[in-house]
């Protein structure tokens, strides 16, 4: 894993970082993990913002850190590579807005759907099709692993396992025994599955359970390796 595709590190912009100094430490615990490229995803949920005025203070948050950055003195060498997008909540009618494909990780078609938490209703599918096939996108799903508890069996594997998107599992699944069972199934068996570490808070860098993946990826077989890393490089040669 060299590629943390879901991370909250841009300063005051949703329930992540709050500050540029967090924004650094996160991003400095990556980079001392092996973590090559993050991703910055803050949250775009519904509550009537336009896609465009979350743009404009996504941007806002990135000058923010560059600025704290350069001011600082930091190396921007020693830190991981960053790539801009967001976490998008599903919602009815989401498909509607005409410029969704904003939203995507920068320079890709991939784009980062967060499910409802509770149970499915029937129409998340038809929505993120609608997503796929109007915008012209690939979803990326957030932490799928969150939703065992509120979908079936069969729900579940309808929704995740046979869409043509990728599948993304938060490293934090590696820190309970029946959630680091479902994380090691995924891990050796799964077609598409990329993994971020969904890091909001400084003070918690080790409840992301980084750490243990990466120990766990290590005894992976050498073309089981190269298979995620390839999944990994895909979403964002998209």
């Amino acid at each position: 894993m060299k590629y943390d595709l879901h991370s909250h590190f841009l300063p005051g912009i949703d329930d992540g970082a709050e500050k540029p100094a967090d924004s650094v430490a996160i991003l400095e615990y990556l980079a001392r993990c092996g973590i090559e490229c993050v991703c910055a995803t803050p949250h775009y949920a519904r509550r009537g913002e336009s896609v465009r005025d979350f743009l404009q203070r996504r941007g806002e948050a990135v000058r923010r850190l560059d600025e704290y950055i350069d001011s600082s003195g930091i190396d921007r060498a020693a830190l991981p590579r960053t790539v801009i997008g967001a976490e998008v909540h599903l919602f009815r009618g989401l498909s509607e807005r005409e410029d969704l494909s904003e939203l995507c990780y920068s320079g890709t078609d991939r784009i980062l759907l967060e499910l409802p938490f509770r149970k499915c209703e029937g129409w998340e599918v038809e929505e993120i099709y609608n997503i796929m096939y109007q915008h012209n996108v690939q979803p990326v799903m957030a932490h799928i692993n969150r939703y065992r508890k509120f979908y079936s069996k069969k729900e579940f594997e309808d929704t995740f396992y046979t869409g043509d998107f990728f599948i993304q599992l938060n490293t934090e699944c590696t820190l309970s025994h029946s959630d680091f069972s479902f994380f090691r199934k995924c891990v050796k068996d799964a077609e598409r599955v990329v993994f971020g570490c969904d890091i909001h808070d400084p003070g918690k860098l080790a409840d992301c359970g980084l750490e243990r993946a990466l120990k766990f990826f290590e005894k992976l077989p050498e073309s089981r390796q190269k298979h995620l890393d390839h999944y990994e490089r895909s979403v964002l040669r998209g």
